[in-house]
């Protein structure tokens, strides 16, 4: 009995890579629109408090809902034991029912803040100036004043201005023609 839990035990171990990993995948594919949202969030005169608020918030419910799920799971399939295997009485989990929502949001909010830190981390006007691809590329130094010698000096270009502009805020807010 101990080598089968400890192979269950390894079986789950890697099952939560795997999904840390796809969680990983997905925020890095959503990437390009956190850094737009961002931006544009900072220069409409957020603080990088609210955004990191905000990042938390989506990942926390995230981690709540998958809690809630791996719970019922988990008491769906002690239930199957108890009363096809076991023939036992149903005990119910309540520890189980507190404990995985609370993990879930910790785990996943910290996986997705630590895959979206990117966010925080670009100037504003770097998103503004030029493409996404050069922000990412100037994060990677990690200070802005690297960050700007990569992407270069000049006004931010009018198009990006005005495709931001028009992604996201209605035509009534429009103040520049």
């Amino acid at each position: 009995i101990s080598q089968l839990s400890q192979a269950i035990q390894l079986v789950l171990l890697c099952i939560l890579s795997a999904g840390a990993l796809v969680l990983l995948t997905s925020v890095r594919s959503t990437l390009e629109e956190r850094l737009e949202e961002g931006a544009l969030l900072r220069v409409l005169g957020a603080r990088k408090a609210l955004i990191q608020q905000a990042l938390f918030v989506e990942f926390g419910a995230l981690g709540l809902f998958s809690g809630v799920l791996a719970a019922a799971g988990a008491e769906a399939c002690l239930y199957g034991l108890q009363v096809f295997v076991f023939k036992s009485q149903v005990v119910w989990h309540p520890l189980l029912w507190g404990l995985g929502p609370l993990i879930g949001v910790c785990i996943i909010s910290a996986i997705g803040l630590f895959a979206s830190r990117t966010v925080l981390k670009v100037p504003p006007m770097l998103l503004l100036r030029g493409s996404v691809a050069n922000a990412l590329a100037a994060s990677a130094f990690g200070n802005a004043k690297s960050a700007i010698n990569v992407v270069g000096s000049g006004s931010p270009s009018k198009t990006s201005m005005f495709a931001l502009r028009d992604r996201y805020l209605p035509p009534c807010l429009w103040t520049i023609s």
